[in-house]
């Protein structure tokens, strides 16, 4: 028995292998237990409710599923009120953004809950450490969304709370406050954001370009960085100028200078360049003077020319008429349209275009001789010849070359009419006009030029009083109007259009279902058809209103706020192609042009209460009630995204 209780002691005595190199214990008996120690693993710490949120939440981050996330997303909140991320992802499941507002400040709150004390301690130093950056998740989605509920001045101070939060910008707010500055026209707040950062990105040297034009036009400054923001991206202008268009997804990256980056640049900050007066029109025309070749300059009527003139046959039983006038049509030219301008020149005698020529600018004199002596060594019907006489208009053009034309033998006669030229005229008008074009306001029934003043002067104020900085994209005003029920429909639901800095406008349908399908994001939206009447005035530029407009605003200076701020009217109904306006349907767009801005100025979108407004017109003041009307998707197939 002794043998084998020693044999045992020296078996039980062997240490274990974890604890083989460490210094052998006196007392083997103690050491028993200190082995089995170390070979049980640590408690687990049960993690906070936070934490279980905010694991939940990062899931949520990484997952593509949309059902999972919200799964995750009420999980997180159930786990914990305090997740501020879990408020920021909820609120993007949510149709109504003054739902999702709330669902917002509810998570700011939360994040200054969480961080306490600190919240003021660490102002410098945000995002950079990591628990503070739910706060800056959720305070940057508060921006977007008041951002796009119309409340801009509050969502800019937010944008900039942020940069004094951390001010290395590690979510690049610098980007997007610095265009909403200049779209909300506050010029001294983004000269002192670009001295706090003055780096050579796309979107600062795009932004520093339309200051400099605001403060000083075309100037060597504003030519000078032009180029140095075409150096950074080429691909930006001919997307501002809609030479090229803008593809319908955003890009998910991009790389420096390429075509992505100013995709995203254009679709998310071009409206400040839209809204400022003539800074489209000045990249046009900059643009084109810098890629363009230089034209050759005419001759003129030197000695060498004339002499050379004097020794073509003269047909002295020949007449011509010839003209110079600017064509109702566009040609595009490079990156910007223009109005070509003709000289047209007839035998009288034979009936006969002799020569022609069409110009991207306005002919001068020695341009326009330039043109009659090549038609006299070449004409384009008949041999060479020098006429007897020219007949032409009393213009300070003709007055120029007279001299000229009489040295060679060539009499220049004025006359108030020029049948054959004018009539020759008319026949290529009538072949260039613009197919498609839409119908003038000058071809409404007894419209007279004090109609088109008003409207145009209306719609000079709305553009400047930018209504759209204040509504949302997704609600509708309604107008009441009795007095137009013997005309057609009584009620109409406007629609401000400019959130999106693409197009800028007014819109009116007669019905509330167009409405709904066209903001509300319905499930079945069909082909953007109407099924009642819908009325709009857009904004654009010269080329883009009916050239009868157009020429009627030169004729009697009626007012524009700038020159890509030309109103082009649209009335159509149901599938049909746009109309000639009623002359009733004028006096409502004009009004309703002078009543909304008032209206959202006075009275908020979440302002239940209806208001009256007197509007003066020329037949009469027209009496409206305005209310806000929800433009969400009346549908009650509970499967369009924005139905609850």
């Amino acid at each position: 028995m002794a043998k084998r209780t020693k044999s045992a002691k020296k078996t039980t005595a062997k240490r274990p292998k974890s604890a083989r190199g460490a210094k052998p214990s006196p007392n083997k008996s103690a050491a028993r237990p200190k082995a089995r120690k170390m070979h049980q693993p640590p408690p687990r710490r049960r993690k906070a409710p936070l934490e279980r949120a905010q694991d939940l939440i990062e899931r949520a981050f990484v997952t593509a599923d949309p059902e999972r996330q919200f799964e995750l997303t009420q999980r997180a909140l159930e786990a914990s009120a305090d997740c501020a991320d879990a408020y920021t992802m909820l609120s993007r499941f949510v149709a109504d953004r003054r739902q999702a507002l709330v669902l917002l400040e509810q998570g700011l709150r939360a994040a200054e809950r969480t961080l306490g004390e600190k919240k003021s301690q660490l102002v410098g130093h945000y995002w950079h450490i990591l628990e503070t950056r739910p706060y800056m998740r959720a305070r940057l989605a508060l921006a977007e969304c008041l951002w796009q509920l119309g409340r801009r001045q509050e969502s800019v101070e937010n944008y900039l709370a942020m940069l004094r939060l951390n001010p290395g910008d590690s979510q690049g707010v610098r980007y997007v406050v610095a265009d909403h500055l200049l779209d909300l026209n506050r010029d001294d707040d983004f000269d002192a954001l670009l001295e706090q950062y003055d780096e050579p990105s796309t979107f600062l040297t795009f932004a520093r370009l339309l200051r400099e034009f605001r403060r000083s036009g075309d100037s060597p400054a504003a030519r000078s960085l032009l180029g140095q923001a075409i150096g950074r991206n080429r691909f930006v202008v001919p997307l501002l100028l809609e030479i090229e268009v803008l593809p319908d997804h955003r890009p998910d990256s991009y790389t420096i200078g390429s075509r992505s980056e100013a995709q995203l640049y254009v679709g998310d900050l071009a409206r400040a360049w839209k809204q400022t007066p003539g800074a489209i029109t000045w990249l046009r025309t900059s643009v084109e003077l810098e890629s363009g070749k230089p034209e050759k300059p005419p001759k003129g009527p030197t000695a060498a020319v004339k002499k050379q003139l004097a020794g073509v046959p003269q047909r002295y039983e020949a007449i011509w008429q010839a003209t110079v006038s600017r064509l109702p049509t566009w040609l595009r030219e490079g990156g910007r349209m223009v109005r070509p301008w003709s000289i047209l020149i007839v035998d009288h005698t034979e009936h006969k275009i002799v020569g022609q020529d069409v110009l991207t600018r306005e002919p001068d004199a020695d341009l326009l001789f330039d043109c009659l002596a090549q038609t006299m060594r070449k004409p384009q019907y008949g041999k060479p010849q020098r006429p007897s006489e020219i007949q032409v208009r009393d213009e300070p053009i003709w007055n120029a070359v007279q001299t000229h034309l009489q040295e060679i033998g060539v009499d220049c006669i004025y006359r108030p009419q020029l049948e054959e030229a004018d009539y020759v005229q008319s026949e290529m008008q009538n072949m260039m006009a613009l197919e498609r074009q839409s119908p003038a306001l000058v071809d409404i029934e007894n419209f007279h030029s004090s109609q088109g003043a008003n409207f145009f002067q209306a719609a000079a104020d709305y553009f400047r009083r930018a209504p759209w900085q204040r509504v949302p994209s997704d609600t509708a005003i309604r107008i009441d109007c009795p007095q137009l029920a013997e005309f057609g429909a009584a009620r109409w639901f406007a629609i401000v259009l400019g959130q999106g800095g693409q197009t800028f406008g007014l819109a009116l349908y007669s019905e509330l279902g167009d409405v709904q399908r066209l903001c509300g994001g319905c499930c079945s939206p069909g082909d953007g058809s109407t099924t009642g009447t819908c009325l709009s005035m857009l904004f654009g530029e010269a080329f883009e209103v009916p050239i009868g407009d157009l020429l009627a605003a030169e004729k009697h200076h009626w007012p524009i706020a700038g020159p890509e701020s030309y109103p082009l009217v649209l009335c159509a109904e149901d599938t049909s192609s746009p109309r000639t306006a009623q002359p009733w349907e004028l006096q409502l767009l004009e009004a309703s042009l002078r009543a909304v801005p008032d209206f959202v100025e006075q009275h908020p979108y979440y302002d239940d209460s209806a208001a009256a407004a007197r509007v003066p017109m020329i037949a009469g003041p027209l009496k409206f009630t305005l209310s806000w009307v929800d433009a969400g998707c009346g549908s009650e197939c509970g499967e369009c995204e924005n139905h609850e």
